[in-house]
Parts: structure tokens; C-alpha cells; sequence
């Protein structure tokens, strides 16, 4: 892709410049983006997943990102320019993505349902699906959908993530906890999963383990209001 050309034809002066244009704008997307692209050409793939999984945080239903951590964990490469254009999958995904993205759930569903019966292994349609359930109140059939995602899938960990959304909101706290320890275990650098791994210590009465998470949050992201917030209120219960 164009994208990837730029990034190696301009190496560190490109990362330099992205670098400068995130200081204005931490949340600048397509930025986060090409900053990830430039990583990966440079062979810093664990850094360019760092990046694409920025992004993530800003917009969680971006495609373009969560194809190339697929392609990337499946050893393929950055993906030139993501499914082919106009493609029945890429059309349904666009259809069903902005169905979900209206609050249409039901019709959201009818689309990634009838993409799943055309591509059963694809376990992006499967996350989306799940997601799809889980906004329209259907939680044991997005249960149903997050279980069956391998672990090896790139979309594993956030699927994972939202099943334990889930039995914390049927009330299973102590399964939820054990699941997002294991998932905080492996995954080091997801602070939104250490938040919500002290939010369940603070539901469970473990306050003291809460601090310990809230107090190296906050060293990371001090100008985090949600994170003091808590880490105030563990202060209390401890």
C-alpha cells in the first residue's frame, strides 16, 4: 500500500515526524496508524502491535487495524489494502459495522449472520456477532460466539474480555475475576483490562490487590481522572 511504501522509504525520519504530529493530537488515528505500518517495516513488530492496538482503545470497532493484527498473527504481513475492494465481505462488513454502529442491532445481526454462513472460519464476523448479541441484550448467544474464537485468533483476548463483561453482569464476579487475571497475565501492556481486573478486586473485597493495580496505573497515566477516581475510592475499602 501507499501507506507502507511512505514508511520505508522515510525510516526514522517518518516515525520522527508521526512521533510529533501524536504529540499534538495523542488520538490522531490515521497517525497511530502509519506510526504502527512504519514499526512494522522497521521489523519492531511487538511495537507496531502496540500502536495498532492504540488505536483500538480510540475506536473499537476499527477493521482496518484489527485486519492487520489478524495478518500480522497469522504471519501474512501488513494486508496492502485490507479485504479486496468491493468484495461481497468487505460490503457486508461495512453494511452490518454501520447497522451496529446506528444502535440497529437486529438488522446488525441479520448481516454478520448471514456473513458467518458464507465465512464460518472467519473469527472477526464471529467477535462482531458477538458484539452484536451482547448490544441487543442476547447475552448467552454472545456467550455462544466469544467461546468459539481460538486462542490463537488475534480477536481472542477482546472476546475473552467482553465474555467476561458478561458474567460479571449475570452476576458470576468470582469466574469473571479468575478470566481477566488470566488475560491480564498475558496481556502486560492492556490497561483497560488491569482497570477492570481492580474494579472486580474492588466487588470482591480485595481492595489491597485493587490499590496495588490503581497505584501503577497511575504512575503510567496520572492524568487519568478515571483511574485517581478509583484509586481513591480502594483507598476507602482497604
Amino acid at each position: 500500500s501507499a501507506m507502507v511504501h511512505e514508511a520505508q522509504g522515510d525510516g526514522d525520519a517518518a516515525r520522527s515526524s508521526l512521533h510529533k504530529a501524536l504529540e499534538i493530537n495523542p488520538n490522531m488515528i490515521a497517525a497511530i496508524i502509519k506510526m504502527g505500518d512504519a514499526e512494522y517495516v522497521a521489523g519492531n513488530v511487538e511495537e507496531a502491535k502496540k500502536y495498532y492496538r492504540r488505536v483500538l482503545d480510540i475506536d473499537f470497532n476499527n477493521v482496518e487495524v484489527r485486519q492487520r493484527l489478524i495478518s500480522i498473527d497469522n504471519d501474512q504481513g501488513l494486508p496492502e489494502d485490507g479485504a479486496p475492494p468491493g468484495s461481497p465481505e468487505e460490503l457486508g462488513m461495512k453494511v452490518a459495522l454501520e447497522h451496529l454502529r446506528l444502535e440497529s442491532y437486529e438488522k446488525a445481526i441479520a448481516e454478520f449472520e448471514k456473513l458467518k454462513r458464507s465465512h464460518p472460519q472467519n473469527t472477526l464476523i464471529a467477535f462482531y456477532l458477538g458484539i452484536s448479541y451482547e448490544s441487543a441484550g442476547r447475552l448467552d448467544d454472545a456467550l455462544e460466539q466469544y467461546n468459539a474464537i481460538p486462542r490463537e485468533s488475534a480477536v481472542f483476548t477482546d472476546a475473552a474480555f467482553r465474555k467476561a463483561f458478561i458474567l460479571a453482569q449475570q452476576g458470576n464476579l468470582i469466574q469473571a475475576l479468575s478470566l481477566v487475571e488470566s488475560l491480564a497475565s498475558i496481556n502486560p501492556d492492556r490497561k483497560d483490562i488491569h482497570l477492570y481486573q481492580a474494579r472486580l478486586y474492588m466487588l470482591t473485597g480485595k481492595a489491597d490487590q485493587a490499590v496495588a493495580i490503581l497505584e501503577n496505573l497511575a504512575q503510567d497515566t496520572p492524568e487519568n481522572t478515571m483511574i485517581m477516581f478509583m484509586l481513591g475510592a480502594a483507598y476507602g475499602d482497604a
